[in-house]
C-alpha cells in the first residue's frame, strides 16, 4: 500500500515475499477481489496480525462502515499493538470524527512514540481548547524524544496561548517531578509567551495600513503549514474587506482552506459563504468556492 519505486527493496515494485505465515489467507487476492466485502473485513480486525488489523481497518474506511468512529475508538483503547493505534487515529483524522478529540486525549501518553508525535501535531491543527490539558502535558513530559517535543512546540502557537499558559501553571502546580522545576516551567511559559509575541506581530502587520503587501502576503501565507486558531477571525476580517488588495484577499481566503481540521471550520465555511453571495469578484468567487468545498 505504499506506491513509491524508492520503497521496494530492489527497485522492482512487482517483487513482494511470499506468504509463509497463513497460506490460507492470500492478502494480495483479498485487497483485489474482497475489497468491498466488509464482512470479510470485519472479520479480519480479530486476525492475530497487526498489519492485517490496520488493512481491515483501512478496507472498513474505504467502504464508509457507518459505525467505524466508535469501532476505531475503541479498538484504540483496546489494541496492545502501536501501529494499529496509530492506524485508528489516524482514521479518525481523517473522517473529523468527534471521536478524535477523546483518542488524541490518551494518545499524548501512548508507549509508540509514532503515536504520539502525530498526536501533537493533530492537536495543533484541531486547535480545540479541549484539548490543551493534552498539549501541556506533552510539554511538560515528553522529555525522551526530541521529535515529539519539537512536534509538541510547534503546537503551542496554533492554540489558544492564554489558556495554555494557565493550564502549563496549573499541572505545575500540582506536580513536582521536574528537575530544577522552578526553571524548566519559567522556560516552558517563555515558549508560549515567545509564541504569543509573534502572534500579535503577525497580527499587527496584516491589520496594518503601513505594512508592505510584501510582508502581509509573507504573513498571511504562513498560516498555511501553521493553521493557527487564533489567527482565523482576523483572516476572515481581511478577506471580507473590500478596501484591501483584492489579490491578498483571494490569498487569504485560499490559506483559510488550509485550516481542513480545526475547530473554526464552520466560521470560515460561513464567511466563504457571504463572498460567494457577494459576488464581488469572479476570482474571490472562485477561490471562496474552492475553500467551502474543501473543508466540507
Amino acid at each position: 500500500h505504499v506506491h513509491y519505486l524508492e520503497t521496494h527493496i530492489i527497485g522492482d515494485p512487482t517483487y513482494h515475499f511470499a506468504n509463509t505465515e497463513d497460506p490460507s489467507l492470500d492478502m494480495n487476492k483479498t485487497i483485489v477481489i474482497d475489497q468491498k466485502k466488509v464482512s470479510l473485513w470485519h472479520k479480519l480486525l480479530k486476525y492475530p496480525n497487526a498489519d492485517v488489523q490496520c488493512m481491515a481497518l483501512r478496507k472498513l474506511y474505504e467502504n464508509r462502515f457507518n459505525k467505524l468512529p466508535q469501532l476505531l475508538k475503541n479498538t484504540y483503547e483496546t489494541s496492545p499493538y502501536g501501529v494499529v493505534r496509530m492506524e485508528c487515529m489516524k482514521l479518525l483524522y481523517k473522517m473529523n470524527s468527534p471521536e478524535l478529540i477523546d483518542v488524541l486525549k490518551l494518545a499524548v501518553s501512548d508507549s509508540y512514540e509514532l503515536v504520539r508525535r502525530f498526536a501533537v501535531q493533530y492537536i495543533g491543527y484541531v486547535g480545540a481548547d479541549e484539548l490543551i490539558p493534552a498539549l501541556a502535558y506533552a510539554l511538560l513530559n515528553e522529555n525522551l524524544s526530541s521529535r515529539v517535543n519539537y512536534q509538541a512546540r510547534d503546537a503551542i502557537g496554533m492554540m489558544n496561548m492564554a489558556l495554555l499558559a494557565d493550564e502549563i501553571k496549573h499541572q505545575a502546580a500540582e506536580n513536582n517531578h521536574w528537575i530544577n522545576k522552578d526553571k524548566f516551567i519559567e522556560e516552558t511559559l517563555n515558549l508560549v509567551q515567545r509564541g504569543q509575541n509573534s502572534r500579535t506581530e503577525v497580527i499587527n502587520t496584516i491589520r496594518s495600513s503601513d505594512s508592505s503587501a510584501k510582508n502581509k502576503r509573507f504573513d498571511i501565507n504562513r498560516q498555511r503549514n501553521h493553521p493557527s486558531i487564533g489567527m482565523v477571525d482576523v483572516l476572515i476580517e481581511f478577506a471580507l474587506d473590500n478596501s484591501q488588495d483584492i489579490d491578498l484577499r483571494i490569498m487569504t481566503v485560499e490559506t483559510l482552506s488550509w485550516y481542513t481540521h480545526s475547530v473554526k471550520r464552520q466560521l470560515i465555511i460561513e464567511a466563504c459563504n457571504k463572498i460567494i453571495q457577494a459576488n464581488e469578484n469572479v476570482h474571490l468567487v472562485n477561490e471562496a468556492v474552492k475553500t467551502v468545498n474543501r473543508l466540507k
